[in-house]
Formats: structure tokens, sequence, C-alpha cells
């Protein structure tokens, strides 16, 4: 025997509370996220390149000696855009990108 399809009414009664749910609960939550915001917090909002960017988000994984994938610059690079913006290209070795913190939208 086949399950019954659910009413509307049923649905719409076990699921209201998703309707109150913020739009992106987990913005700014990540380690990565918040590794990143705190390196830019630190250096008065940059400019700072990938590198330093990448020395508070996986301070544990440098501290043990272990080296960066390729990866794990896509995560930093992919969270800086969210809260930096880019400001143009390092001097050093493989002229990296370099991040300024982006202004605060003010809602009004």
């Amino acid at each position: 025997m086949a399950p019954q399809p659910r009413s509307r009414r049923q649905f719409t009664s076990k699921f209201r509370n998703l309707l109150r749910r913020p739009a992106r609960p987990a913005l700014g939550n990540g380690r990565v996220q918040r590794g990143v915001e705190r390196a830019l917090i630190v250096h008065n909002g940059g400019p700072i390149t990938t590198g330093v960017a990448a020395e508070y988000a996986y301070a544990l994984r440098q501290y043990k000696g272990e080296r960066l994938r390729s990866v794990n610059y896509v995560y930093l690079r992919r969270a800086l855009d969210r809260i930096a913006d880019r400001v143009g290209h390092g001097r050093g070795r493989g002229r990296p990108w370099l991040w300024v913190l982006r202004e605060p939208m003010i809602d009004n």
C-alpha cells in the first residue's frame, strides 16, 4: 500500500517555524570566516594578503607544522570575498591579493 500524500494543512502546521528562521543563519559564524575577520581587525581593517589571513584562519595547523593545501586557500578567498574588498596586488612572490575590510552597510 502506498503512503497517502500529506494535505497542505498538515505540512504547513508542522513546519511553521521555518518561516521565522533567519535568511542566512551561518553567515560569519564559520571557523575560517571568524579567522579572516580576526586578521583584518588586528591589522586595523587591512590591507592584508591572503597569506596573512591564512596565518589567523589556520593558526593551529601552521603551529603543528602542517602545510596548507590549495583547497584551504580557496576557502580563504571565499571567506574574504564575503567580508572584504580586493584593492590590488602585493609586490611579493606570486603577487598576492591585498584585502581591505568592507564598510558595513547601514540600513535605514
